[in-house]
């Protein structure tokens, strides 16, 4: 068994003396193995380990334990599972009684959200184990308010306050209107007490960057855009905007949305793409199915979509991880958890709008063990739609956020003019 990482000793050596943590950690910098230490550490009778419910991200996670192993008896079930499931969740909740209890919350950007029964029946169970981890690399996807729910799974007392306490307290409420409309607001986060927030939960957090000493290459392939679809959305945009006067931050998302998929399914682009990946493993990341049709049907490849059966994607890793063909994938199925550094590039052929996505599905390939570079190819059309993708990307702003600033301030026309 290979040694620990000098960041999973110094996680263990922190955690020994807590019953709960979050172990915020890079992809690829071991926070799996540092889990199970910790588990085993406190010798416990049971883990429970919530996960995505994909079955490539159970059988990575199964593959795990049974590299480090775990003293005690464990479950691995999917969030969604827990969700969906009244038989799962019931039974998993009188397996669990008179239990000494480990749960751990891998991915806990999936626990951010209290209005739903997912959450719910997650808290519940959280009530009933005695020791609790959350995990992930990308505890923010949207802002601080993600922090607040993730912090609350591991315990009331670390915030100490309710939720509305809480947005009152580090939030601030940005009220805007048009004429004739009833008024709105959004909250945004405030800098000011940051400083505060991250002193109440900085003793039970542990951060640690990827440490990488391969080279990184990013690289964007460029096409030009020659059709006329994406001007006629553009236009049809706006006008509805002036045919209608109200901005509603759901329709302009949905316009922003129309105009990534009409460039994202630009044929030309695809094509130039196809001619890149073919006879090469290299992993493709698609927002959307018609990519993914339409790069399957002009070339050889593995295809993972929402549709492929779960005892059928572990399969499909391993055909490519030992050939010599692209593994297409949307960003749904395969940003998360996956080992892929049996590979060394992977292709965009479109990006998502979520910060968190891109983040994930980068580190399938950058991760402690990689032998080789990496490197990171885009492909896409010169429209601006791509051009505010990317610098909202980059800012890591939340793009509901951007827009409601956007309407606020009465410049979404000209916005939507400028894409």
């Amino acid at each position: 068994m290979s040694s620990l990482l000098p960041q999973q000793i110094t996680a263990i050596e922190r955690f020994k003396k807590f019953k709960v943590g979050a172990l915020f950690m890079d992809m690829g910098t071991g926070k799996t193995r540092t889990a199970l230490e910790l588990v085993n550490y406190n010798n416990v009778d049971l883990l429970i380990y919530i996960c995505p419910a994909s079955a490539n991200i159970k059988d990575n996670i199964q593959a795990e334990i049974d590299k480090w192993g775990v003293n005690c008896d464990y479950k691995i079930i999917g969030y969604e599972t827990i969700a969906s499931s009244d038989r799962s969740y019931l039974e998993l909740l009188n397996y669990i009684e008179n239990k000494k209890v480990f749960i751990i919350a891998d991915e806990s950007a999936f626990i951010k959200n209290e209005i739903t029964i997912r959450f719910e029946r997650l808290f519940n169970l959280r009530k009933y184990c005695e020791y609790a981890l959350i995990l992930t690399g990308t505890p923010i996807t949207k802002n601080e308010w993600d922090l607040y729910n993730q912090m609350y799974f591991l315990s009331p007392k670390i915030i100490g306050m309710n939720r509305q306490d809480f947005l009152n307290s580090f939030f601030k409420k940005v009220t805007y209107k048009k004429s004739y409309q009833r008024e709105k607001h959004f909250y945004k986060f405030s800098d000011v007490n940051a400083g505060a927030l991250y002193k109440m939960i900085e003793p039970y957090i542990f951060n640690a960057s990827l440490i990488f000493d391969k080279e990184t290459i990013k690289n964007t392939v460029k096409i030009l855009y020659k059709d006329d679809e994406y001007y006629e959305v553009k236009r049809e945009c706006l006008e509805r905007i002036k045919r209608s006067g109200n901005c509603n931050e759901n329709d302009i998302i949905n316009m922003l949305t129309k105009l990534q998929v009409v460039a994202a399914c630009y044929d030309v682009k695809l094509d130039k793409l196809c001619e890149y990946v073919d006879g090469r493993r290299v992993i493709v990341f698609c927002s959307y199915l018609n990519e993914v049709k339409y790069i399957a049907e002009k070339i050889p490849c593995l295809v993972i979509t929402g549709d492929t059966a779960q005892g059928d994607r572990a399969g499909i890793i391993r055909e490519f991880e030992s050939g010599n063909a692209p593994l297409v994938m949307t960003f749904g199925v395969g940003a998360h958890s996956l080992n892929l550094q049996a590979c060394n590039e992977v292709v965009y052929s479109s990006i998502s709008f979520d910060y968190a996505k891109i983040e994930q599905s980068e580190g399938r390939i950058r991760r402690v063990g990689q032998q080789n570079d990496v490197k990171y190819t885009y492909f896409m059309c010169d429209l601006g739609i791509n051009k505010m993708m990317i610098e909202n990307l980059q800012k890591k702003e939340n793009l509901s956020y951007l827009v409601k600033e956007k309407i606020q301030k009465g410049e979404i026309e000209e916005w939507v003019k400028s894409l």
